[in-house]
């Protein structure tokens, strides 16, 4: 059960930074958009290639394609043989590698941003301990000066 609840615990901890990430980055439009993208692409890739003698024969084939090509994967079980599904596919592939230049981008942004504010964190926690490691230095000064009078008062030096 403890186990459980760790796992959920940090299960919780990667979705709320999950979402701090695409609602504050935007990365929600972009993935609205990518799958607008697919979805579109793969209606266009069924039109164009219905009756073209290719392997893409129904939406659920023609999705995957759309999926596969659009992650850079493109396993080569489904494609497409006419110029427009052909078109179709250099299409998701530009959009496949700018979608993962704008994840990449936006996720080092991220990981960066809460490195400096971790920093950030540390420096302001240095300056606590400084100032605090300074008032203390100040005090055992002052308390040897004090000890050095009281010594110097009590024994008067014999010349």
């Amino acid at each position: 059960m403890l186990r459980l609840a760790r796992v959920g615990a940090a299960l919780g901890k990667l979705g709320h930074d999950g979402r701090r990430l695409l609602v504050r980055h935007h990365l929600h439009y972009a993935l609205l958009v990518i799958g607008m993208v697919i979805v579109g692409a793969a209606s266009v890739a069924l039109l164009a290639e219905d009756g073209g003698g290719g392997s893409i024969d129904s939406f659920d084939d023609a999705l995957w394609w759309a999926v596969s090509t659009v992650t850079t994967v493109g396993y080569g079980d489904i494609f497409p043989v006419t110029p427009a599904g052909r078109g179709v596919a250099a299409f998701l592939m530009v959009t496949g590698i700018a979608l993962f230049g704008v994840l990449t981008a936006n996720l080092t942004t991220f990981f960066v941003e809460r490195g400096d504010a971790v920093h950030t964190d540390d420096v302001a926690g240095d300056d606590q301990v400084v100032a605090r490691l300074d008032e203390l230095l100040r005090r055992i000064d002052l308390l040897e000066r004090r000890l050095v009078a009281a010594s110097t008062h009590d024994h008067p030096a014999v010349d």
